[in-house]
């Protein structure tokens, strides 16, 4: 099964439920396939591109605070022109969760996970919630149009 496309397949998901974080560059889009399938597995997303940026294109905004599942660091084209910045990538990934933190940052590196798979589960899981993405999508398009006022409650009959 080793030498198999599903066995890549598992030996990966493996290997990212037991990583503390899942690096995350962009790819085809800002929100490559990696950010959900480290989510999907508990491992924490470390978000490659600018934040700000990233912001405006991560889904459901009004529904996902990304700040309590994922890290953002600056894009990988930009720590790796810096001449030290995979060194200073690496130094502060393992202050943020290296063998020498300390019993606060394991529990929100915990909390962090667990909220990662239960926002995984409740918006981006077909299987284990197939109305989760669609719900989402109506709430982000109904608080849009609210904010535009372009929504117009029906009147009372």
């Amino acid at each position: 099964l080793k030498n198999t496309a599903e066995g890549t397949l598992n030996q990966t998901a493996a290997e990212m439920r037991e990583a503390a974080v899942c690096l995350c560059p962009a790819g085809d889009s800002p929100t490559s396939l990696r950010l959900f399938e480290s989510l999907a597995v508990g491992c924490i997303p470390v978000v490659s591109a600018d934040k700000m940026h990233m912001m405006h294109v991560l889904p459901f905004p009004n529904l996902i605070d990304w700040d309590e599942i994922a890290f953002f660091t600056e894009g990988f084209n930009d720590i790796a022109g810096c001449e030290t910045g995979m060194v200073e990538l690496a130094a502060t990934l393992n202050r943020t969760m290296g063998s020498d933190v300390g019993a606060e940052q394991i529990k929100r590196l915990n909390r962090m996970r667990d909220k990662g798979i239960e926002v995984f589960r409740k918006y981006f899981s077909y299987f284990r919630n197939p109305r989760g993405v669609a719900d989402a999508v109506l709430f982000e398009a109904y608080t849009l149009m609210k904010e535009n006022g372009d929504f117009y409650p029906p009147a009372p009959a």
